[in-house]
């Protein structure tokens, strides 16, 4: 019998090197499943096979687009912490509509399971636009600390943003505090509700 496992925090912990015995521990405590030795080997195959080479990828859209910024951050162990994605048109976008920026979070949702931050504005139309992407492997001070800095580094028009509107999170909140004093911090109305 194949035990099939759809669960994205541990395909994260797969791809992150976590021993595999302690993995097939943590499932079974957790979900009350039993895991075999094959059952790990399948599902880090299955990473493998979800998460493409990430360094591959973004050199084949460097090459073909030059002028937008893509970074990688790696750790002393080679592992990827955070990726950086913003395109010319993002950054032309920004530098016109710089007064207001909302950073918002997607927790774990992709088959990679790291989170996506984006970064959004307002246009002159109202409507809300991209204007930066980042992949991140964890959520820790210093991981949003690092795209916070990114972000600023890549974007002179920052030091023209008012407001920045995020959600409740005080790892952000405090980041956004500490890296841009000239900002006034707004809570975001819908996650505010959504909280209560």
């Amino acid at each position: 019998m194949h035990l099939q496992i759809d669960v994205p925090c541990y395909d994260v912990q797969v791809d992150l090197g976590v021993n595999s015995r302690l993995l097939q521990q943590h499932v079974s405590r957790t979900t009350g499943k039993l895991l075999t030795t094959r059952d790990i080997h399948n599902l880090k195959a299955s990473v493998n096979r979800q998460c493409p080479d990430v360094t591959a990828v973004l050199q084949e859209h460097t090459a073909q687009y030059p002028d937008d910024d893509i970074g990688v951050v790696v750790d002393d162990n080679n592992a990827v912490q955070i990726i950086f994605i913003q395109t010319q048109q993002m950054k032309e976008t920004f530098a016109k509509f710089p007064e207001v920026l909302l950073l918002d979070g997607t927790y774990s949702n992709n088959n990679c399971g790291m989170p996506l931050y984006s970064f959004l504005e307002e246009d002159g139309y109202g409507q809300g636009q991209i204007v930066g992407m980042f992949l991140l492997n964890g959520e820790s001070t210093d991981q949003i600390s690092t795209m916070v800095e990114i972000f600023r580094s890549a974007n002179p028009a920052v030091s023209n943003t008012r407001t920045v509107v995020t959600d409740k999170d005080f790892t952000e909140i405090s980041v956004v505090e500490t890296l841009l004093p000239h900002v006034s911090l707004q809570l975001c109305t819908f996650h505010c509700i959504k909280a209560v």
